[in-house]
């Protein structure tokens, strides 16, 4: 049986193809990498734009949708009134940095 090395950058570069595409469960795993600092910087406002992207693009009551819900949740309590207000802007433009190339 061979052995999968695991590649953060990879997986990053994988998960923004698809997030680009409107996968929610590709941007809520881009949203984990910036909050938990795997492969990029630690970046809460970034984490939180991938997740309310995600959350847009989900059903309402699907399992993204409530997975992403709660990490915005977890997320803003995590974040100073500086930062959420930066997400807010951020999720209103019509890209994120983690959908961007």
């Amino acid at each position: 049986m061979a052995l999968i090395r695991k590649n953060d950058a990879m997986a990053r570069q994988w998960y923004q193809l698809a997030a680009k595409q409107g996968y929610a469960r590709a941007q809520i795993n881009l949203g984990d990498m910036y909050a938990k600092a795997h492969a990029v910087s630690r970046d809460f406002v970034q984490a939180y734009a991938c997740y309310a992207s995600a959350k847009t693009n989900s059903m309402v009551g699907s399992f993204s949708y409530r997975n992403a819900s709660s990490r915005m949740v977890t997320l803003r309590g995590r974040m100073t009134t500086v930062q959420l207000s930066a997400a807010r802007r951020l999720v209103g433009r019509y890209q994120a940095r983690c959908l961007a190339d």
